[in-house]
């Protein structure tokens, strides 16, 4: 997305602020006047991005908090949104290898890349995903049957994660310690399947008599969460990485979709009864779930829950574009912006309850933050280009693109602790 685009996204908006950013810490950590865009950001403070060049070729770099340098990482052309970075500053990515896609995995300990994939690499799976140990999963196809397959970081050995039975395996999610989750067919129904790293098994941890479909979400804590079929329309289910159990979390005669799994094991959803969008929360400690919110069409942005189980969200009500934050302690509901013609281009939400969005101030889209401690919000951005395009990292640090007249560059804001 170019300046342009991003200016056409809304006509007038506002926004009511509390503070400036002198509750951060803000960097550029790019160094090519190219169009940097789209960075994630780690716990330590790494920055992945591509950058991509006047003759259209796109490359990964990656800023290094410990030494404050910026590297390139490849070559060749990498493909968009398939690239991760997790805690280590390891990074995984996709690149256009010949005629064909291939996954490269940038190891942070030794400073090198090494090629995953030969040939055998599925493109159309959302990429490849990446734990905090360095382990990799991704679909690889196989004869007829795709698999998923797995790179053990400890030992440098890709293998297959097979399961008897199991066909048309794909969409898999690793969590922080090298768990699995994934969906395949067995028998006559599609099931989640879950490969935990600790013993090496590979259990279906779903109903086989109904299917269930692949979208499910996997914590640190080992919780897979998914939605599925009762045999009438599509509920929500939970299993729970301490007890092994499965809780189906609905039952009712109406979809429910569009979940978001929290890393305590709570979880979000939208459901439609009818004719609304009611948004509910399930509390883990608690085991209940509760609605808290309604609306008279879907949330322009789905929910996303934190640790805390604070959730975001946004909507149009009317004629206005609205971005609430739900307080789980509190039980309270905040609204964040509100504002006719557009909303909030971004809206993210951190870990610790931080949030981060970009806003059109009249003249071109600033970054602002609510911080979930002192419930304060502050205006980030102050200048005459377009910033957004955010990520988050679970202590609310933030990485974004500020765009200039002829480039872009990757800003990173630092909370001061």
């Amino acid at each position: 997305m170019n300046k342009i685009s991003i200016a056409l996204f809304a006509l007038l908006l506002s926004a009511g602020t509390s503070s400036y950013a002198a509750a951060y810490s803000i960097k550029q950590v790019s160094n090519q006047p190219i169009g940097n865009e789209s960075p994630l950001i780690n716990e330590q403070g790494d920055v992945v991005w591509v950058g991509t060049d006047a003759t259209g070729a796109s490359r990964i770099f990656l800023y290094n908090a410990d030494t404050s340098t910026t590297t390139q990482l490849n070559s060749d052309h990498v493909m968009a949104y398939t690239y991760h970075i997790n805690k280590k500053g390891d990074v995984v990515w996709v690149s256009y290898v010949a005629t064909g896609q291939e996954a490269f995995l940038y190891q942070a300990k030794t400073k090198e890349v090494i090629q995953l994939t030969s040939g055998d690499f599925n493109p159309y799976d959302d990429g490849p995903q990446l734990s905090d140990n360095g382990d990799v999963v991704w679909t690889g196809p196989q004869g007829t049957s795709a698999n998923v397959m797995r790179y053990d970081a400890s030992t440098g050995i890709t293998s297959a994660l097979l399961f008897t039975g199991a066909t048309r395996q794909g969409y898999p999610r690793i969590n922080g310690r090298g768990d699995v989750a994934w969906s395949a067919t067995v028998g006559d129904h599609s099931q989640i399947l879950l490969f935990k790293a600790a013993d090496g098994s590979i259990a279906d941890i779903s109903n086989p008599g109904l299917d269930d479909y692949a979208n499910q979400q996997i914590n640190d804590r080992g919780d897979v969460l998914w939605n599925g079929s009762d045999g009438h329309d599509t509920e929500m289910y939970l299993y729970r990485g301490a007890t092994k159990a499965v809780i189906q979390l609905t039952n009712n005669d109406f979809d429910d979709d569009y979940f978001q799994l929290g890393s305590h094991g709570d979880a979000v959803w939208v459901g439609s009864p009818n004719n609304t969008h009611v948004i509910t929360l399930y509390r883990a400690r608690a085991g209940a779930s509760s609605d808290i919110a309604t609306l008279p069409s879907y949330p322009s942005v789905f929910p996303q829950i934190d640790g805390r189980a604070d959730v975001v969200w946004r909507s149009i009500v009317g004629t206005d574009f609205i971005s609430n934050l739900y307080d789980a302690a509190s039980k309270k509901t905040i609204e964040l912006t509100k504002s006719q013609g557009a909303g909030a281009y971004d809206l993210v939400l951190a870990d610790n309850g931080d949030v981060a969005w970009s806003l059109w101030d009249g003249s071109d889209f600033e970054v602002y933050t609510y911080q979930a401690r002192n419930k304060d919000t502050t205006r980030l951005t102050k200048n005459s280009g377009d910033d957004g395009i955010i990520s988050v990292n679970a202590d609310g640090d933030l990485a974004f693109v500020h765009f200039n007249a002829t480039d872009s560059q990757i800003m990173r804001a630092l909370k001061r602790r």
